[in-house]
């Protein structure tokens, strides 16, 4: 019997599944962070080695012929080289290869060789995949230079909005109110030139790390009917549309979607409005990653494969 291994490594878990050349899974592994830009090398590293093991061991430790890791952040080349020796330090003589979440997420709805993927949750990447590879990607630039349509970009829009309410200079919304009782209270004095709620903001805005103003993101999709509110939403969805414009192609291959961004709701509409007929959504990223692995050392991997896949990692106990 040929096992694989497929790990879906990313920013709050790591998750791992051992499956059989037919791809039934045969055991399961979890550990912490797997992210190393948010979290470090070693930490990410220890995760991967940590689950890819404890999978491989739940399984009874058979034989294994490659680690397929769908990995968010992992941009040093060498990283699949540290795994390798780590697990064989843990009495797995195995290769592991490092490829992008993305072809997790994508692989995770479907078999075909060739598609689209879209990720926004709180980065938005778009890409094109071409014989089970990355070929193009639009976005992904991070905070600073891109994730239009991101968990990001909508909780720093909401707090613009809000900012210019509480300054004065902007229109009034529902918004207001709701990221005001998310925010601590000041422990200095308010400046009396400026609202108590506009200081409490950008006292707490300055002090964290841009990137969690995604937290506001919820807020836009809490208040529908308030004008500001919509126009976020509703720009936001144009800015997924385009992204996802810049790699489809004229052909009929699916787009899988995925991350909180394109959870049911107006900014996924938007996106199955534009390609009716075409869209999936992302499901479990270990089965696509075993899937990868499976492709990858030339066993058979098709729908098949993939929702027997799907069928029997739920039995293992390693959640999503």
């Amino acid at each position: 019997m040929r096992t694989v291994i497929g790990v879906d490594s990313g920013g709050t878990s790591t998750r791992a599944v051992l499956a059989d050349e037919s791809g039934r899974v045969l055991g399961g592994g979890r550990s912490g962070t797997g992210n190393p830009t948010s979290s470090g090398a070693a930490v990410a590293l220890a995760s991967m080695t940590e689950a890819t093991l404890s999978a491989w061991r739940a399984a009874g430790s058979p034989a294994c012929e490659l680690v397929v890791v769908c990995g968010a952040g992992v941009t040093d080349p060498s990283f699949g080289t540290l795994l390798t020796a780590a697990l064989d330090q843990g009495g797995l003589p195995i290769e592991a290869r490092i490829v992008g979440d993305i072809l997790g997420a994508y692989f995770s709805a479907t078999a075909e060789p060739d598609g689209y993927v879209i990720v926004a949750g709180t980065g938005t990447t778009a890409g094109r995949i071409r014989d089970g590879a990355i070929m193009d990607v639009a976005d992904g630039l991070g905070w600073l230079l891109g994730d239009g349509g991101s968990g990001f970009w909508l909780g720093r829009q909401v707090a613009r909005a809000v900012a210019a309410d509480l300054g004065g200079f902007g229109p009034s919304t529902a918004l207001t109110p709701l990221v005001l009782q998310r925010l601590p209270p000041s422990p200095d004095a308010i400046p009396p030139w400026r609202p108590e709620g506009l200081h409490r903001l950008l006292r707490w805005t300055y002090s964290i790390r841009p990137v969690e103003l995604s937290t506001f993101a919820p807020l836009a999709f809490a208040v529908a009917g308030d004008e500001v509110a919509d126009e976020i939403v509703r720009r936001a969805a144009a800015l997924i549309v385009q992204r996802l414009e810049a790699v489809v192609q004229d052909d009929a291959g699916p787009i899988v979607l995925t991350g909180g961004v394109l959870g049911p709701g107006p900014i996924a509409d938007a996106v199955f409005d534009r390609w009716p007929g075409r869209c999936l959504r992302a499901t479990d990223g270990t089965a696509g990653a075993a899937l990868l692995a499976l492709r990858e050392v030339g066993l058979p991997a098709g729908r098949a494969e993939l929702d027997r896949l799907l069928a029997t990692s739920g039995s293992i106990g390693i959640g999503s």
